[in-house]
């Protein structure tokens, strides 16, 4: 769980979002958040943390979903499936949805990492049917935005997770716990930025930005 909350103090979110399907008015950050963020288990029962954010594309192309989670979440995970505990919504009457993504072929994992960071990518197809609101890629902090957000030691940030693998309610929607920063200095976040490009079983290669 550790692990999990320096994620997302390294991803730090900050605004705007990017929505799966119409919706009447704009939700707020914390509920977008609430709604693309989903529990994953594997087979031998490791539990962990995902975050779905949506790559903008070009073109009317959409947007391409990205897992992001962890490194030891998916490293731990026996196997080459797992389960992600997606959700349906019919009408505002939630129900869950037991997903499975395959996240390698034998010792080939189809997620990429970073030696420097506790952080695993890897796109991901997801079923039309689920519930999902999309964050952009484009909303992951960089310095000027710890810098123009104020964001400082001792100032509070919200987490989202499933600390030691529970759920807010039957639903699986995740809790949301809030922190102090207690660490120093927060800048600079990433040295420089690193195009990571991976290749899916598809053999068609995208980008994927990684900070650190």
């Amino acid at each position: 769980m550790k692990h999990l909350i320096l994620l997302i103090n390294c991803l730090l979110f900050i605004a705007c979002s990017l929505p799966c399907s119409a919706i009447e008015t704009e939700p707020d950050i914390n509920t977008i958040l609430m709604r693309s963020t989903f529990k994953i288990q594997g087979d031998n029962n490791t539990l962990g943390t995902v975050f779905i954010l949506g790559q903008p594309q070009t073109k009317n192309r959409g947007a391409k979903f990205i897992l992001v989670t962890a490194a030891h979440v998916l490293n731990e995970i026996s196997g080459d499936f797992a389960t992600i505990f997606l959700r349906k919504n019919n009408r505002n009457n939630y129900t869950k949805y037991p997903y499975r993504i395959k996240i390698r072929d034998g010792k080939k994992n189809y997620y990429k990492t970073n030696n420097n960071v506790d952080v695993a990518v890897m796109y991901v197809a997801l079923p039309k049917e689920i519930d999902i609101l999309l964050a952009s890629t484009e909303i992951l902090a960089d310095d000027a935005a710890i810098e123009k957000f104020e964001i400082y030691p001792g100032r509070e940030v919200k987490i989202l997770g499933y600390p030691f693998g529970v759920e807010s309610n039957k639903w699986g929607f995740p809790i949301l716990r809030s922190g102090d920063i207690s660490s120093y200095p927060l800048t600079p976040i990433a040295v420089k930025l690193r195009s990571i490009r991976f290749k899916l079983r598809s053999n068609y290669h995208l980008p994927i930005w990684l900070m650190t």
